[in-house]
């Protein structure tokens, strides 16, 4: 998971990119919660633990914020 959000983050010239692991039991498609890792383009990694989905979407947005304003 990791090394193919790597992969996509340089392919696709992002800032961060949002890993999660479907495969699994507790977390991913089937499950109402994520653990998401999140990449950045300066090679620093964040691991977020379990949480909800909605909770998930607001720490990603957060992060897409905070990016935003490095880059003014």
């Amino acid at each position: 998971m990791k090394r193919n959000a790597q992969k996509k983050l340089q392919a696709k010239g992002l800032d961060v990119i949002a890993a999660n692991d479907i495969t699994a039991a507790d977390a991913g498609f089937d499950a109402d919660n994520n653990r998401i890792l999140l990449l950045r383009r300066d090679g620093s990694e964040e691991e977020l633990p379990l949480m909800t989905k909605y909770e998930a979407a607001w720490r990603i947005l957060d992060e897409v914020v905070r990016l935003k304003g490095t880059h003014r």
